[in-house]
């Protein structure tokens, strides 16, 4: 493990600049590859400060702003990793915050659409596991709005088809925690139908056909619910 960090600090030629948040970034990685989880925290961390200092002296700038987005989505995998779910949490609406922003200042940018879907999908996902279903819920519509809106800009984007599956499944996965179990069958369904649909069309990668039978199989699941545990939807 100390190795690969040398290795590190070699290829780059000096101990750690201090001033340069993407190195932080590269050595932040490596640690986290080493299983230095902590370590790895705190250059992220560093590289954070040094990004929301830029972001300050250039708040139109989209790229300094996407880059400061960008470490507040890592740091808060990170803080996720080692279990600090709030600090986790705050990161991650900050960085959907940002992207929100960045909507209005590049507003014909597809990928700023892409990464505030992907901050609303992370967010959700961490949410849901905490056991707030209903926040969670929220970002999952939000993020599946943009993702509606890209496919409907690009409808033979397969990748674009897939984020949307991704989205609705995730909705169906919270109307399940929630028992509203026929509501999530119709939306299983609905996530289930793109699914043959890209793969009828030989759009479908080999790796994501798992998700077919996965999502057979929730949809088998909540039909096997008895109807005294179902709550009708709201």
């Amino acid at each position: 493990m100390r190795s690969l960090v040398e290795c590190w600090r070699r290829s780059t030629g000096i101990p750690e600049q201090r001033d340069r948040p993407d190195l932080l970034y590269e050595l932040g990685g490596v640690l986290m590859d080493s299983g230095k989880t902590l370590e790895a925290l705190d250059r992220y961390e560093r590289g954070l400060e040094i990004e929301q200092k830029l972001a300050m002296t250039n708040p139109q700038d989209v790229q300094t702003q996407r880059h400061l987005s960008a470490s507040h989505m890592m740091t808060g995998y990170i803080n996720g990793k080692l279990g600090k779910t709030q600090e986790a949490i705050d990161h991650y609406q900050k960085a959907r915050d940002i992207r929100t922003k960045l909507t209005a200042l590049a507003s014909t940018d597809i990928d700023v659409q892409r990464l505030l879907a992907e901050s609303c999908r992370y967010l959700g996902e961490l949410l849901f596991g905490s056991g707030k279903t209903a926040e969670a819920l929220e970002q999952y519509r939000l993020g599946l709005e943009i993702r509606q809106k890209l496919v409907a800009a690009a409808p033979q984007d397969d990748q674009a088809q897939f984020s949307l599956f991704m989205g609705i499944h995730a909705i169906a996965n919270v109307e399940e925690e929630q028992q509203r179990y026929e509501q999530a069958i119709e939306t299983y369904g609905r996530a289930l139908q793109i699914l043959l649909r890209l793969k009828e069309q030989d759009q479908l990668s080999p790796e994501n056909e798992k998700w077919i039978g996965a999502t057979q199989d929730s949809i088998q699941r909540c039909r096997n619910i008895p109807p005294s545990t179902t709550t009708s939807s709201t």
